[in-house]
């Protein structure tokens, strides 16, 4: 037996020293390895951790200063001894709660979030320290992600932590890191958010601020107040697992309101609106993000913007008089968001977010609002796209009622005027707005060709898959699952404007370091999303429709102006966005909380108006110039109610003029028109023993009027070109005889001399 056992033992020490020889072999290159390293790591200087850095300066787009983002004036260094206690526990329990007990790095924490980002398959957990933090804000670029910087930054927070006790160095780090809203040093966080200074703070308020350091923006309590909250919880449950707090007394927090001051007033924060969205564009380009958003605001940057100062003045002062707006219901403003960008270069001239003082302070409607566009929507998911297949201006459809299937059900479109003008065409339909008509056509070219073409203008908020998705016929009219800012929208209009070019919108043109490096530039390099003639096209139509259809009220004295008018159904949301050969500009009109806006009549009478009153001004020194044509634009005489070239048959007053990209000129004929007899006394068909039978030159519509599938509202429509249209029935009232086999046929009889009639 002792015999069998021996062997046993033998293989089993065997395996013990292959496994230790393996661990000291590993542990000899991981030695290796960290001295290289180190090497890279260069000298470790600890000195100047307390000499905060440079205040940022923002430009226009003339050079002038405009705004100085949070330099020394808005820090306010504090003591530790300064901060409440409350803050000091919420800060360690979220951001690193063995602080007091590890040498600038934590070994247990690391491997905590090695393992959670395994299991995850991706980052989403870091294991830098408070130290690491503060030493990689105050010493190192927190954008390098290189293994030497990481050893560096742990190499750092060592010496840190033997030259600086644990107090200085939370002090440091209380002071150094960012808490957003231009709020960076836990006093400025304090005040900023609640008006008092950081060694009063209560332990909701200090577990508001703590879980602000990680994403300022999307923890923001006033962009985003559900997600602050949310947050807020996370860090009261890290306060009752370091024993700061009880469960009950996490839970009585976590009922108490954010508590949060109103911000700054817009008056003592120049051009609010404008200057949010450079800050986040600015924090985008830069790659900043966590804790590293504080070095925007202090980081001596030099951010050249593309803010035309005239402009943006013009529309503060247009959205500062209430009388240029619809009045609101039950003391609440109806509110608004207006974006004027140079649509050759995707420069952002002029942004307002909003309106009065009782709006979401905070919330930059022009970037963030996703609302229903309406009408405003068919160029891009309509008309655009049609215009690339081929189809042009003077391409027909029938504004009839049409029964669509939809998730089981019915839907048949309506117009907003209830009329039904038949046979029309793209530009009727576009100077019109008219539903039945964009509906049709996206059924024909396919809603997955809207929904591409809008992608490729710049809309990012279209929805593919699930449940409520945006693959139907509904966006024809705008009926979107989520909506679109006003930026986008207008952006996506600016493509029209540029000759088919989509240019990505920027407020900032280039940002320079402290040393004066250009370190992001914005491109004015797009992609062409249409032809340059489909891009003229569609300019044209636009024109028709500021000039004599729904957008009259937008029309400049001066320059020629190509806009679309949105108002959903509902009268939720209404839209006007136009351009000339200069600018576009969109805005946008509705309640904060989506409801019907009684006052409102739609975009073309309330949006309109508005949009006139700063493009004008816009405008105001420069020469007027028209929309350059490209070539291969030619104009063709064709027939209204077909879209082909005229017939003989074809009446006079249904020859009209159109322009086409020349590869898409008509060669047929139109085959429309004919002449049938027609009985004066009941306007029917000629019967076999009417007396008198008067010829007319009507047209046999392409696609018969169906009322049989139409809800019961319709089935009384009748499209306003019928008198023109050959009728179904046969007239009776001289009896009856067997109709002939096609209505043509009836020409064939004897024709009167003289009664050759068309309808009045």
């Amino acid at each position: 037996m002792n015999k069998m056992k021996h062997p046993k033992r033998k293989r089993v020490r065997m395996i013990l020293i292959v496994i230790l020889v393996f661990l000291l072999l590993c542990a000899a290159a991981l030695s290796a390895l960290a001295v290289v390293l180190i090497r890279q790591a260069g000298p470790l200087d600890s000195l100047g951790l307390d000499r905060y850095p440079m205040t940022t300066m923002v430009y226009d787009g003339d050079d002038h200063v405009i705004q100085q983002l949070h330099g020394t004036e808005n820090r306010i260094p504090v003591k530790l001894d300064q901060v409440s206690t409350q803050m000091v526990q919420a800060m360690l329990a979220i951001e690193d709660h063995r602080f007091y007990e590890h040498p600038g790095y934590d070994i247990y924490r690391i491997g905590v979030a090695m393992w959670i980002n395994y299991k995850q398959g991706e980052i989403v957990q870091g294991a830098s320290t408070i130290t690491q933090q503060m030493v990689g804000l105050a010493k190192l670029d927190r954008r390098e992600k290189t293994w030497q910087r990481k050893v560096k930054e742990g190499l750092l927070a060592i010496k840190v932590e033997k030259e600086y006790t644990k107090d200085q160095i939370l002090e440091l780090y209380l002071n150094w890191v960012y808490f957003g809203s231009g709020a960076y040093g836990i006093e400025a966080a304090a005040q900023t958010f609640f008006g008092k200074p950081a060694l009063d703070l209560k332990t909701q308020e200090a577990a508001l601020l703590a879980g602000l350091v990680q994403n300022p923006s999307l923890y923001s309590p006033r962009i985003n107040p559900k997600s602050a909250l949310k947050r807020r919880s996370q860090v009261l449950d890290a306060m009752t697992e370091t024993g700061s707090l009880t469960v009950e007394e996490a839970e009585k927090h976590k009922a108490a309101p954010l508590g949060i001051i109103p911000a700054i007033p817009e008056e003592a924060y120049l051009y609010s609106s404008y200057m949010d969205c450079v800050i986040e564009q600015a924090l985008d380009d830069l790659n900043l993000k966590g804790a590293e958003t504080s070095e925007l605001f202090a980081g001596g940057y030099r951010i050249y913007t593309a803010l035309d100062v005239g402009i943006q003045k013009k529309m503060e002062e247009v959205y500062s008089q209430d009388e240029n707006f619809p009045t609101g219901e039950n003391d609440e403003i109806i509110q608004s968001a207006m974006v004027v960008l140079d649509p050759h270069t995707g420069e952002i001239k002029g942004l307002t977010g909003g309106r009065g003082t009782k709006g979401k302070r905070g919330f930059n409607r022009a970037t963030q609002a996703m609302r229903q566009p309406g009408s405003a929507f068919k160029p891009l998911a309509v008309f655009g796209p049609a215009l690339e297949l081929g189809y042009g201006p003077a391409t027909v459809m029938d504004d009839f009622p049409k029964a669509y299937p939809s998730n089981g059900e019915i839907w048949c479109p309506q117009n907003y005027d209830e009329r039904y003008r038949g046979l029309v065409s793209m530009r009727t339909a576009a100077k019109y707005s008219i539903n039945i008509w964009s509906v049709r056509m996206l059924n024909r070219i396919g809603v997955e060709k809207g929904v591409a073409f809008a992608e490729k203008l710049g809309i990012t908020t279209l929805v593919r898959k699930g449940y409520q998705n945006d693959m139907g016929l509904s966006l024809a009219l705008g009926g979107l699952t989520k909506g679109v800012t006003p930026l986008e929208l207008t952006a996506a209009y600016g493509t029209f404007a540029n000759q088919g070019i989509y240019i990505k919108p920027s407020v900032i043109r280039r940002i320079e370091d402290r040393e004066g490096n250009l370190v992001w530039e914005h491109t004015k390099e797009g992609r062409q999303v249409m032809s340059e003639q489909s891009a003229y096209l569609m300019t044209s139509m636009l024109q028709t429709g500021v000039e004599e259809g729904t957008g009259k009220m937008a029309r400049l004295e001066d320059w020629p102006v190509a806009g679309k008018t949105g108002t959903t159904s509902d009268k939720k949301d209404a839209w006007f966005v136009g351009y000339t050969p200069r600018l576009v500009g969109g805005i946008w009109l509705g309640y904060d909380t989506p409801q019907e806006m009684k006052n409102v009549i739609g975009g073309g009478r309330n949006a309109g108006p508005i949009w006139k009153l700063v493009m004008e001004a816009a405008h105001a020194d420069w020469s007027p110039e028209d929309f350059t044509k490209p070539a291969d634009i030619v104009e063709q005489a064709v027939d209204a109610k077909s879209g082909l070239l005229p017939s003989p048959l074809t009446p006079k007053q249904f020859i009209i003029k159109e322009i086409f990209n020349a590869k898409d000129v008509p060669r047929e004929v139109s085959d429309l028109w004919t002449k049938v007899q027609i009985c004066p006394e009941s306007h029917q068909r000629a019967g076999t023993y009417c007396p008198a039978p008067a010829t007319q030159v009507l047209f046999i519509r392409p696609e018969p009027l169906n009322r049989k599938d139409l809800p019961k509202e319709f089935k009384g429509a009748v499209p306003q070109d019928q008198p023109w249209s050959v009728p179904d029935a046969v007239c009776k009232l001289h009896g009856e005889a067997p109709p002939p086999a096609n209505p043509v046929e009836a020409t064939a009889a004897a024709e009167p001399a003289g009664t050759d009639q068309s309808p009045q």
